[in-house]
């Protein structure tokens, strides 16, 4: 070494101090990831936990303002009977169909319907809850839907059920945006109305259809009040 040359020497303990303070960044900043990651990711739902999302009869009737009674809860999608003028409306109408579910990635399905009387039906309802394998494709599904019910939106849609006169329907216009949307038709022949609401929380789909001679927004509460079942 030559001379007038000086060498700055680290101060005794000085290395361990900054190693130690690097490490304790280290372990905040994972921390805080950690969290994040937890707080920002949903919890999903399983198939087996479906039944549990579903409304009980007191639940159902002071939404639907009816002593509704439920059947039996089905763990299959419900198979379209007739036939429709535009086949791309038959989410619009009816929920937990079969159709509108083939080939979408759902894993489970549950579903049961409620009425006020077994023979002269004033109050009708319908709630189904599908599970899919994450969020996003839960959300995808309502937006897709969504879509095929702007296609209908305004139109007037025919029915034609099996050994029935062909019944005419008359569409509203599509409330709300995916993840939350909902749609309500009305029959032309008698007065009746059914109010479709369609939405997405967490991995599980909410499928609901409320009808009766006056409804307002039943349908649209109904699958709220599912959704922040799916929350809790």
């Amino acid at each position: 070494m030559s001379a007038g040359t000086s060498v700055q020497r680290t101060p005794p303990g000085a290395t361990k101090r900054w190693i130690a303070i690097a490490a304790a960044i280290a372990a905040v900043v994972v921390a805080v990831a950690a969290v994040l990651h937890f707080m920002g990711s949903p919890k999903l739902i399983k198939g087996e936990k479906l039944v549990s999302l579903l409304l009980n009869d007191e639940q159902l009737s002071t939404v639907m303002g009816a002593a509704m009674v439920s059947g039996k809860v089905s763990t299959e999608g419900t198979p379209t009977a007739g036939g429709l003028s535009k086949t791309q409306c038959l989410s619009a109408l009816n929920a937990a169909q079969t159709l509108s579910y083939t080939d979408s990635g759902y894993t489970d399905v549950r579903w049961s319907d409620a009425r006020d009387n077994p023979e002269n039906v004033e109050h009708y309802a319908v709630q189904a809850v599908a599970t899919f394998p994450d969020a996003a494709r839960a959300e995808s599904f309502v937006a897709n839907e969504a879509a095929e019910w702007r296609l209908c939106a305004d139109e007037v849609v025919v029915t034609v059920a099996p050994q029935q006169d062909a019944v005419n329907w008359r569409m509203a216009g599509v409330i709300g945006t995916p993840p939350k949307v909902s749609i309500s038709a009305t029959r032309e022949d008698v007065k009746w109305t059914c109010q479709r609401a369609l939405r997405a929380a967490a991995n599980v789909v909410v499928d609901v259809t409320a009808c009766s001679q006056q409804i307002t927004d039943q349908g649209r509460r109904l699958g709220d009040q599912i959704a922040a079942r799916v929350a809790k």
